[in-house]
């Protein structure tokens, strides 16, 4: 089957939309072709600052028998108008049922992560080349696979690299690494509020667990200048912990780990990352829908303050069998619907060939 996909940005929040279908591309499932247009204008019902440049984490797809589907990957809720008016199916991240019901055509997509793929991809270096020129020796590097040599150095989120089957009785520590974000650089004053919010919560969760656990928590607040400014250096991780690198590596140890809401009330990054990383989860309750079978008690339990944080920690560290049968569920969970290629397949509609989706 024949599958067009118009671009007109590479951003990262594409990446793992990008990656499922040159994976089935390179398993024969689709022939991939990639063209690169302008950027549509940016059309909402409500002119917010914050959707100024959403459109650049957007996409279109163009199936062989003419069907028309629109990737909005942005972590906002907000339905872009021209994309709905283009598409016969539009995949929203940050699906809201009670804006999506203002049309039929508007599906959850799910959650969205960082990942490429481990094959070499000609798409995505053509990407590269096309929208970051600037960088090109970085992205030779990457396609000639340097990262894997210089992994201590440089690290580019492959699939293999993103994934781990559970590691039973080993759930021992609690991760939690987060970042601030400085409310004068919001777009808005209401963003701003929002962000020292966010802020707020996530200081004194670290706080609370660092003084909980001292010796199992793992993680803090990323080091920045508003960071250092705004939070006791205690509750600062360091700095090799904060790149990629170093956060992968924490990643690869089994843990317990916690995830708090992204902007825009968004399911974060690192929600799915953990999923992948087959990993008990506690997480505060998402507002964006999540397909899939994801549940509460099976996947993850949900908190909404530091208290219930606290204890559904101490549940998991104290019930070994809960921690295994949860990071079993998660496991389950990423490789029967997360995966790129499975993701994809499905929306594509070539669910069930070759054991896809």
């Amino acid at each position: 089957m024949r599958v067009r996909v118009e671009l007109w940005s590479n951003r990262p929040h594409l990446q793992q939309l990008l990656t499922g279908l040159h994976r089935l591309h390179h398993q024969r499932e689709i022939r991939l072709e990639q063209h690169f247009i302008a950027a549509p204008a940016a059309t909402y019902a409500d002119a917010a600052a914050h959707l100024v440049d959403a459109q650049m984490a957007h996409c279109r797809v163009v199936l062989a028998d003419g069907r028309k589907l629109y990737f909005d990957l942005h972590d906002s809720h907000e339905i872009h108008l021209g994309g709905l008016d283009w598409c016969d199916v539009y995949y929203k991240r940050g699906f809201i049922p009670a804006v999506a019901a203002s049309s039929d055509k508007v599906r959850p997509y799910g959650l969205n992560y960082l990942v490429y793929d481990d094959q070499v991809d000609w798409h995505l270096l053509k990407r590269q080349l096309h929208f970051e020129p600037a960088d090109w020796p970085r992205h030779l590097c990457a396609f000639g696979g340097m990262d894997r040599v210089l992994r201590d150095r440089f690290i580019l989120p492959r699939l293999s690299q993103c994934e781990q089957a559970p590691t039973p009785g080993c759930y021992r520590t609690i991760l939690f690494q987060t970042r601030l974000w400085d409310p004068a650089e919001a777009p808005s004053a209401e963003k701003a509020s929002e962000w020292q919010v966010i802020n707020e919560f996530r200081v004194d969760c670290v706080r609370a667990l660092k003084l909980q656990f001292p010796q199992a928590f793992r993680g803090g607040i990323a080091p920045s200048a508003f960071a250092q400014s705004y939070c006791d250096r205690d509750l600062l991780c360091d700095a090799y912990a904060s790149q990629k690198v170093g956060y992968f590596k924490l990643l690869r140890e089994p843990s317990i780990a916690v995830s708090s809401a992204g902007l825009h009330q968004s399911n974060g990054w690192k929600l799915p990352e953990y999923l992948a990383f087959s990993k008990p989860i506690i997480a505060e309750p998402p507002v964006h829908t999540i397909p899939g079978g994801f549940e509460e008690s099976k996947n993850c339990f949900y908190f909404q303050s530091v208290d219930s944080l606290l204890q559904h920690a101490q549940r998991l560290l104290s019930d070994t069998a809960l921690a295994d049968a949860m990071a079993q569920a998660n496991w389950t969970y990423y490789q029967s619907y997360m995966r790129p290629e499975i993701r994809v397949a499905a929306m594509l509609g070539i669910r069930g060939r070759r054991g896809l989706a």
